[in-house]
Protein backbone atom coordinates (compact mmCIF):
# COMPACT_ATOMS: atom_id res chain seq x y z
CA UNK A 1 0.00 0.00 0.00
CA UNK A 2 1.31 3.41 -0.21
CA UNK A 3 0.39 4.64 3.06
CA UNK A 4 1.94 2.74 5.69
CA UNK A 5 -1.17 1.72 8.51
CA UNK A 6 -1.68 2.75 11.90
CA UNK A 7 0.81 -0.48 13.23
CA UNK A 8 2.94 0.08 10.62
CA UNK A 9 2.79 -2.40 7.61
CA UNK A 10 2.77 -1.74 4.22
CA UNK A 11 1.95 -5.61 2.95
CA UNK A 12 -1.02 -7.34 3.56
CA UNK A 13 -0.97 -11.50 3.01
CA UNK A 14 -3.89 -13.62 2.23
CA UNK A 15 -4.23 -17.32 2.73
CA UNK A 16 -7.33 -18.70 0.63
CA UNK A 17 -8.25 -22.87 1.52
CA UNK A 18 -9.44 -23.70 -1.66
CA UNK A 19 -12.55 -26.01 -0.15
CA UNK A 20 -14.33 -23.64 1.76
CA UNK A 21 -12.69 -20.26 0.07
CA UNK A 22 -12.15 -19.02 3.97
CA UNK A 23 -9.36 -16.91 4.11
CA UNK A 24 -6.95 -15.32 6.70
CA UNK A 25 -5.31 -12.07 5.99
CA UNK A 26 -1.90 -11.17 7.69
CA UNK A 27 -0.48 -7.20 7.42
CA UNK A 28 3.31 -7.04 7.01
CA UNK A 29 5.87 -4.22 7.68
CA UNK A 30 7.92 -6.04 4.75
CA UNK A 31 8.06 -9.00 2.22
CA UNK A 32 10.57 -10.75 4.19
CA UNK A 33 7.92 -11.54 6.61
CA UNK A 34 6.08 -14.11 4.35
CA UNK A 35 7.47 -17.14 5.98
CA UNK A 36 6.81 -15.98 9.35
CA UNK A 37 3.38 -15.47 8.74
CA UNK A 38 2.93 -18.69 6.47
CA UNK A 39 4.57 -20.82 9.45
CA UNK A 40 1.35 -18.73 12.00
CA UNK A 41 -0.86 -19.78 9.41
CA UNK A 42 0.00 -23.31 8.82
CA UNK A 43 -0.17 -23.65 12.82
CA UNK A 44 -3.31 -22.00 13.10
CA UNK A 45 -5.35 -24.00 10.06
CA UNK A 46 -3.99 -27.19 11.84
CA UNK A 47 -4.74 -26.68 15.05
CA UNK A 48 -8.60 -25.70 13.55
CA UNK A 49 -8.83 -28.28 11.63
CA UNK A 50 -6.99 -31.02 12.21
CA UNK A 51 -5.91 -31.77 9.09
CA UNK A 52 -2.46 -30.55 7.56
CA UNK A 53 -1.61 -28.16 4.64
CA UNK A 54 -1.20 -30.66 1.40
CA UNK A 55 -0.05 -28.15 -0.98
CA UNK A 56 0.14 -24.05 -1.57
CA UNK A 57 -0.13 -22.76 -5.17
CA UNK A 58 1.15 -19.00 -5.78
CA UNK A 59 2.71 -17.01 -7.72
CA UNK A 60 6.47 -16.74 -9.03
CA UNK A 61 7.08 -14.00 -6.72
CA UNK A 62 10.83 -13.86 -4.51
CA UNK A 63 8.83 -13.23 -1.55
CA UNK A 64 7.64 -17.18 -1.77
CA UNK A 65 10.85 -18.76 -3.64
CA UNK A 66 13.02 -18.33 -0.82
CA UNK A 67 15.36 -20.96 0.84
CA UNK A 68 13.63 -20.33 4.15
CA UNK A 69 10.27 -21.68 2.75
CA UNK A 70 11.61 -23.90 0.69
CA UNK A 71 13.17 -25.97 3.85
CA UNK A 72 9.80 -25.25 5.73
CA UNK A 73 7.51 -27.28 2.88
CA UNK A 74 10.18 -29.87 2.39
CA UNK A 75 10.37 -30.55 6.22
CA UNK A 76 6.67 -30.61 6.29
CA UNK A 77 6.26 -32.52 2.71
CA UNK A 78 4.14 -29.56 1.53
CA UNK A 79 3.84 -29.65 -2.30
CA UNK A 80 4.21 -26.20 -3.88
CA UNK A 81 2.53 -25.53 -6.97
CA UNK A 82 3.78 -22.33 -8.86
CA UNK A 83 1.81 -19.78 -11.46
CA UNK A 84 3.69 -19.31 -15.07
CA UNK A 85 5.64 -15.93 -14.51
CA UNK A 86 3.09 -13.12 -15.68
CA UNK A 87 0.17 -14.84 -15.84
CA UNK A 88 -1.96 -13.70 -12.98
CA UNK A 89 -4.75 -15.98 -14.11
CA UNK A 90 -3.57 -18.48 -13.18
CA UNK A 91 -3.77 -17.80 -8.88
CA UNK A 92 -7.23 -16.18 -10.24
CA UNK A 93 -8.61 -16.79 -6.43
CA UNK A 94 -6.30 -14.97 -4.53
CA UNK A 95 -6.15 -12.30 -7.13
CA UNK A 96 -9.78 -11.44 -6.88
CA UNK A 97 -9.92 -11.38 -3.27
CA UNK A 98 -7.77 -9.36 -2.99
CA UNK A 99 -9.05 -7.28 -4.91
CA UNK A 100 -12.29 -7.73 -3.52
CA UNK A 101 -10.33 -6.83 -0.42
CA UNK A 102 -8.91 -3.71 -1.40
CA UNK A 103 -11.86 -2.21 -3.21
CA UNK A 104 -14.19 -2.58 -0.26
CA UNK A 105 -11.53 -1.51 2.15
CA UNK A 106 -11.36 2.00 0.04
CA UNK A 107 -14.62 2.30 -0.23
CA UNK A 108 -15.28 1.53 3.69
CA UNK A 109 -12.44 4.66 3.97
CA UNK A 110 -14.30 7.17 1.61
CA UNK A 111 -17.65 6.95 2.51
CA UNK A 112 -16.36 6.90 6.53
CA UNK A 113 -14.16 10.28 5.99
CA UNK A 114 -11.55 7.77 7.93
CA UNK A 115 -7.29 8.41 7.13
CA UNK A 116 -5.86 5.82 4.73
CA UNK A 117 -3.60 4.82 7.29
CA UNK A 118 -6.62 2.34 8.68
CA UNK A 119 -6.73 0.86 5.27
CA UNK A 120 -5.45 -2.61 7.42
CA UNK A 121 -8.27 -2.46 9.74
CA UNK A 122 -10.46 -1.73 6.58
CA UNK A 123 -9.08 -4.89 4.72
CA UNK A 124 -9.85 -6.90 7.94
CA UNK A 125 -13.22 -5.58 8.13
CA UNK A 126 -14.16 -6.61 4.55
CA UNK A 127 -12.93 -10.07 5.11
CA UNK A 128 -14.96 -10.58 8.23
CA UNK A 129 -17.70 -9.52 6.43
CA UNK A 130 -16.85 -11.41 2.96
CA UNK A 131 -16.68 -14.65 4.82
CA UNK A 132 -20.18 -14.40 6.40
CA UNK A 133 -21.47 -13.60 3.03
CA UNK A 134 -23.54 -16.29 0.88
CA UNK A 135 -21.38 -17.68 -2.16
CA UNK A 136 -22.59 -19.36 -5.22
CA UNK A 137 -18.60 -21.56 -5.09
CA UNK A 138 -20.47 -23.28 -2.01
CA UNK A 139 -24.03 -24.13 -3.18
CA UNK A 140 -25.29 -21.06 -1.12
CA UNK A 141 -23.53 -21.51 2.82
CA UNK A 142 -20.84 -19.36 3.95
CA UNK A 143 -16.67 -20.10 4.14
CA UNK A 144 -17.68 -19.57 8.11
CA UNK A 145 -20.30 -22.15 8.03
CA UNK A 146 -17.90 -24.25 5.73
Amino acid sequence: MRTESEGGARYFITFIDDYTRWCKVYFMRSKSEVTQKFTEFMNFAEKQTGRKIKAIHSDNGKEYCNSALDALFKEREIRRRLTVPHTPEQNGIAECKNRTLVEAARRMIIQSGLPPSLWAEAISTANYIKYRCITKSLNSETPFEK
